[in-house]
């Protein structure tokens, strides 16, 4: 058979398949077919409502025979029985349900939006994939591990069955200190993926069918990570966490998960908080949610310090230096003691490229504070007051 007369077989059987789903008549198998096969080519060809609609109306204007009045003269009597005036009828039945079918279809299939990635973003992605000598330097910094996801690292969660089975199938990422990473998930999301941090992702996300019309788009989390999501209005973005539950709504959003809480600032869009057993709550950009597994706390912040940490940087402002030097040692692998405990309280602001060695970090804030550093043989920094 030639490809002419294969493609045409091949409308056929996808008409009919339709027919059959809109009718009933379907097995599992033949929906199983119907949705592998009706891909946007051929919806689009079954779908051109310009060439069905002008088909038709040339049907419509033929003039039918007077097939009766010929039957009697060529065979001397009348016949009781004609079929061909339904046949119009029912051509345009069938035509209906063949639109019908495939608009349905059709409208089954999602639109989505890449995330807007900004100029200042754009340079790290790109760094990452980069070899040349100039992006060595920092391009060392992003590297992750790949491991087969198991039911011990899943069991934390409180996932469905479903959900539970098709992540042990995923995809398992993780970073150790002082490393991060970027990815583009199956619908365009990116991911950045901080230090010491695990995202656990299907490789290809479900599509909808006629029988699931908008599956969800699941990962799940353990660490911190700045996710810019695709918008899809078929399928909804969810964040699974120890604590609950991070739901998208087309948005750029930054996630981390500790043993005791789950934090997350919205940067732009709309995203729904539900710690388990809790119903869902709605953050407006600029809040900062914090969720346990008794309650959610909101609270309005600046989100300058969640976009710096995006393009490379730690920013600081009017924050006590237990805390900088906490973020700082989980990058760098590093342990900080303190002389006294009203070091800790010494406040610090400014900005700081993370991909500079830990030293140059050390020499700037010794100069904005005024403090000492003495650094012991088992990479420990001691921070005490400065002798006058």
């Amino acid at each position: 058979m030639d490809k002419k007369g294969k493609s045409m077989n091949n409308r056929k059987n996808i008409n009919t398949l339709f027919m059959k789903y809109i009718l009933g008549e379907a097995t599992e198998d033949e929906r199983t077919e119907l949705n592998a096969r009706a891909d946007k080519e051929e919806l689009d060809r079954i779908l051109d409502s310009s060439d069905l609609a002008e088909r038709y109306r040339i049907y419509d204007s033929i003039e039918m025979p007077d097939v009766a009045s010929v039957y009697e003269k060529l065979y001397g009597k009348k016949r009781k029985n004609f079929i061909l005036s339904s046949l119009r009828k029912v051509a345009a039945v069938a035509l209906i349900i063949a639109i019908g079918a495939g608009a349905y279809w059709y409208s089954l299939q999602p639109v989505v939006t890449a995330p807007v990635v900004s100029e200042d973003v754009t340079p790290f992605i790109a760094m990452q994939k980069q070899t040349d000598p100039e992006s060595t330097e920092k391009s060392k910094f992003f590297e992750a591990t790949r491991t087969p996801v198991t039911e011990d690292v899943i069991a934390p969660y409180q996932l469905d069955p479903a959900t539970a089975e098709e992540m042990l199938r995923a995809e398992n990422i993780s970073t150790t200190y002082n490393k991060e990473y970027w990815l583009t998930l199956d619908d365009g999301t990116i991911v950045h993926l901080a230090s010491g941090s695990r995202i656990i992702y299907p490789e290809h996300f479900a599509k909808p069918t006629l029988w699931n019309p908008n599956p969800i788009r699941e990962v799940l989390l353990d660490g911190d990570a700045y996710f810019m999501v695709a918008h899809d209005n078929k399928r909804t973005f969810v964040v699974h966490t120890l604590h609950g539950d991070v739901i998208d709504y087309g948005t750029e959003f930054f996630i981390s998960t500790k043993k005791e809480s789950t934090t997350v600032a919205l940067i732009s869009g709309s995203v729904g908080v539900k710690p388990h057993g809790f119903s869902e709550t709605r953050l407006k950009p600029g809040q900062e949610s914090v969720m346990d597994n008794d309650n959610i706390l909101l609270s309005n912040v600046d989100m300058e310090g969640y976009k710096a940490w995006n393009t490379g940087k730690f920013a600081f402002s009017d924050m006590p230096l237990e805390n900088v030097m906490g973020v700082m040692s989980k990058w760098y692998g590093t342990k900080i003691e303190y002389a006294s405990e009203s070091i800790r309280s010494v406040c610090i602001s400014g900005y700081f490229d993370r991909y500079r060695e830990f030293s140059d970090a050390i020499d700037a804030i010794v100069a904005a504070t005024g403090l000492s550093v003495e650094k012991t043989d088992n990479n420990t920094y001691i921070f005490s007051k400065t002798n006058k």
